[in-house]
């Protein structure tokens, strides 16, 4: 009988072929950098996010959903279009989210989606969590109520271009 060499799932070729398995980050030389310690960049190389990303991409039939784009209208390739977070939860990597939590978007609407978080951020943040968490709430309630976002914005304007109608609405 021949034994064959390497027979063990342990031996040094089995090892190796284990770690070719592995996302990006991980190494077969000093051990795992792990997911901890993976940038955001090598994350969004894992298979697992570029498969979900294929997915939120599918589902909007590659067009932007914020501005309604196709890849043709766009002059980009189907696979240019991004997919952002609508939110992220610490400790979440970046394909275990579901695909409602996800958008698809062009270049262009995903910059300037980026660019309003910041100013959101920047407005909010002299508020204190109740309060933000009473507009949250709000919002969401006219949202199940079905009121347009677009409705929302326009009544938010017209109580700041009448603080009466504010101040008659607060008290």
């Amino acid at each position: 009988m021949v034994i064959a060499k390497h027979s063990s799932p342990f031996d040094p070729p089995s090892v190796a072929a284990f770690f070719k398995l592995l996302p990006a980050g991980f190494t077969s030389e000093g051990g795992s950098k792990g997911f901890a310690s993976m940038t955001y960049s090598e994350k969004l190389r894992d298979p697992r996010w570029q498969k979900l990303k294929a997915e939120v991409m599918q589902a909007a039939g590659f067009t932007c959903d914020d501005c309604g784009k196709d890849s043709v209208q766009l002059g980009i390739e189907r696979s240019q279009f991004h997919v952002h977070h609508k939110f992220y939860i610490k400790g979440r990597e970046p394909w275990e989210y579901d695909l409602t939590d996800l958008k698809c978007l062009c270049d262009c609407c995903h910059r300037e989606t980026e660019d309003a978080i910041i100013t959101l951020r920047q407005v909010f943040g002299d508020f204190a969590w109740y309060d933000i968490n009473s507009i949250c709430a709000d919002i969401t309630n006219a949202k199940r109520l079905g009121i347009a976002p677009r409705t929302l914005v326009g009544s938010i304007r017209l109580l700041v271009e009448n603080p009466a109608l504010a101040m008659g609405a607060v008290f």
